[in-house]
């Protein structure tokens, strides 16, 4: 005779099962924070593309702790946001200024944007406006921002439907 296993599992555990396998409770192992940067680079080549089949649009700099991806090209111009999370105990998502585009000012509306002086005013970071802590989650969040709002002739990474 084959045991019925829910009498050895207690009701708790039991649910906690089910709320995992329904999708109601997020595992620790697929909590996108809890990835190194090689962990979140290949997550996000399952979620992203390129238009033009470029390989090297997302990258991670794992000596110095960055996730580089690159989201426009205007004339020949790559503007990439880096995500630096391992290199100082603050992390920190950097954007070049892009005078074609007005996504300053739409990261602005949700966002805490700041220029920074040492790269003359042409880079600023991105922080939650709460000032809570930066995660994985809110570096994807900024991306996909930037990516919805960009305009489309100017984009180079795109999220799969």
């Amino acid at each position: 005779m084959i045991p019925d296993f829910k009498t050895y599992i207690k009701e708790s555990l039991w649910s906690d099962l089910q709320d995992r396998s329904s999708g109601d409770v997020i595992r620790k192992e697929d909590d996108i924070d809890l990835l190194d940067e090689t962990g979140l680079v290949n997550y996000m080549e399952k979620i992203y593309i390129s238009p033009n089949d470029d390989t090297h649009i997302i990258c991670a700099a794992l000596d110095h702790g960055s996730i580089l991806a690159s989201l426009f090209d205007i004339d020949g111009r790559y503007y990439s946001i880096v995500y630096k999370k391992i290199s100082t105990n603050k992390p920190e998502i950097t954007f070049p200024v892009c005078q074609e585009s007005d996504i300053e000012n739409k990261l602005s509306k949700l966002y805490k944007v700041t220029r920074l002086k040492q790269y003359n005013d042409q880079i600023y970071k991105i922080e939650p406006n709460d000032g809570s802590k930066i995660t994985n989650k809110f570096f994807l969040e900024v991306l996909d921002f930037i990516l919805k709002e960009a305009d489309g002739k100017y984009t180079i990474l795109l999220k799969k439907k």
